[in-house]
């Protein structure tokens, strides 16, 4: 993932120091890898947010944390107790992939894209605006066209998704079409 700054950030695992680490570098001095902290284990996914806060979701605990001036702390979630849980404070069951935009943090939890507002830093409030949690789905395609809250989409690590701010573009990789979200 790119910075504002230019950097790149990614996450590391280490087989041979059996350790996950989240680092960064800048591509025009490739040599200087700097190690921000150590990660959990299961930690998969990352986004930059405002003032330099990158965020981590980690699908094995259920958890998102952030990391800040090389500090891991807990954003949102409880480590272990998996569930479909909005409001102040939500808890996840699976979140895979996550991105920021305009002081929300998008999060693919499982089957669903839920939405984290930020205020001052901290996890404010949670919805979950498209999919339903739901352990089952129907690989046909009867309608093209229902509400976003509503649909019953498929868990797959595959899933990835774009938001901007007429909506979100979110890809169906077991049915393979690409699902329009507004």
């Amino acid at each position: 993932m790119f910075s504002k700054e230019g950097l790149i950030y990614f996450i590391e695992r280490n087989a041979g120091v059996d350790g996950v680490f989240l680092k960064t570098f800048n591509p025009t001095d490739v040599e200087d890898i700097k190690t921000l902290c150590e990660l959990p284990k299961g930690t998969s996914a990352l986004t930059i947010g405002e003032g330099g806060a990158i965020y981590l979701a980690n699908p094995e605990t259920g958890t998102i944390q952030v990391c800040q001036n090389g500090a891991l702390t807990y954003f949102a979630g409880v480590e272990n107790e998996k569930a479909f849980i909005d409001g102040s404070a939500p808890l996840f069951y699976m979140p895979q992939n996550i991105k920021y935009m305009n002081g929300f943090l998008f999060v693919w939890d499982f089957s669903a894209i839920r939405r984290i507002s930020i205020k001052n830093g901290v996890a404010a409030d949670c919805i979950s605006i498209v999919g339903e949690a739901n352990p089952t789905f129907n690989l046909e395609i009867t309608e093209t066209q229902q509400n976003a809250e509503e649909i019953i989409l498929p868990n797959s690590k595959h899933m990835d998704f774009v938001i901007n701010n007429n909506g979100i573009l979110l890809t169906d990789s077991k049915r393979g079409v690409i699902w329009w979200a507004e």
